[in-house]
């Protein structure tokens, strides 16, 4: 995997020469939070770490010779799970430090960055996104790859992970796990198996024994909104809204489990395969992006902004 170039711990006048190259520069913007019994508080930097170090071994392979820039590892982020070990930041907090962390990022003369979360949470990705405007207002390319990650989520289709289903071996098991793939998304079967494709000594060495997240039930409330904004023709809205209806769900279980899904079913080739589709479609978008100046996906949950009057609800 690609060798990370620290740039907090070289020497100031080392960076120039390497930022003249036109390298991104990455920045790590993630909470520590609870990810169940079975995974580390700071598994989203640890996967975001993972995503990026393995995209950049794929764009070496299509021909970039970009050294991989670290500039910091941020441990912040709002919306986190509320129990133990986790440290919650509010969105404004969160967002000042984003957009400061861009200033800084400025001054050190960076012309193109990559703002990397693996933390899904709505206003945390919106503080991500004025952080990627800002940078860009000043001519500096900017870019957030868990968009592409979430925009996938959203627009899941479901047959073309067939071959990681497959990795389980009882059938049932199987079909649960496919059947309620749409909420898995913290500390499941999904983020789970790329903790043991990247890390696989910071698992639990008992996972097997995590029993499957309680099923979450739907609000009829939400789901009716969805129907409507789907018989409008906004299919993605209305996905996005049954998305955002699951974490409210998953929200009020209590006591708090912490995790999705089945992390029990994790499993070794099924992260390899979630991370070799995973980084086709974020290298995909950033070699678009970088090279050829085509936009990458923006984040989902835009209308929160509205809805949380500029993240002051919570």
């Amino acid at each position: 995997m690609a060798i990370p170039i620290y740039l907090c711990e070289i020497p100031n006048e080392e960076t120039g020469p390497l930022l003249a190259t036109g390298a991104p520069v990455v920045v790590f913007f993630n909470p520590v939070e609870y990810h169940g019994p079975h995974l580390p508080l700071d598994t989203d930097t640890i996967l975001s770490f993972g995503a990026i170090s393995e995209t950049y071994d794929r764009m070496r392979a299509a021909g970039t010779d970009w050294p991989l820039l670290v500039y910091s590892t941020l441990r912040v982020g709002c919306g986190a799970v509320p129990t133990r070990g986790t440290i919650h930041h509010r969105y404004r907090e969160v967002r000042r430090l984003m957009l400061d962390t861009c200033r800084g990022l400025r001054t050190l003369g960076a012309k193109r960055v990559i703002l990397m979360t693996f933390h899904g949470e709505p206003h945390h990705n919106l503080a991500i996104d004025d952080g990627v405007k800002l940078l860009r207002s000043w001519g500096i390319q900017a870019m957030a790859p868990m968009n592409v990650v979430m925009n996938e989520s959203v627009e899941l289709k479901i047959a073309e992970y067939d071959s990681v289903f497959a990795t389980i071996p009882d059938a049932a098991e199987r079909k649960i796990c496919a059947d309620t793939f749409s909420a898995d998304f913290h500390a499941g079967f999904f983020e789970t198996s790329l903790m043991l494709h990247w890390r696989p000594e910071s698992v639990a060495k008992n996972l097997k024994s995590v029993p499957p997240c309680p099923p979450l039930r739907s609000s009829p409330f939400f789901l009716g909104i969805a129907r409507w904004f789907r018989a409008r023709g906004r299919e993605k809205t209305a996905r996005e809204i049954e998305f955002a209806e699951l974490g409210m769900q998953w929200s009020k279980i209590h006591p708090v489990v912490g995790y999705t899904g089945r992390p029990a079913l994790a499993n070794v080739e099924a992260g390899r395969l979630f991370a070799d589709r995973m980084t086709a479609l974020i290298s995909r978008a950033m070699l678009g992006y970088f090279v050829k100046s085509v936009l990458p996906p923006e984040p989902i949950w835009k209308w929160i902004r509205v809805l949380s009057l500029g993240g002051r609800i919570p």
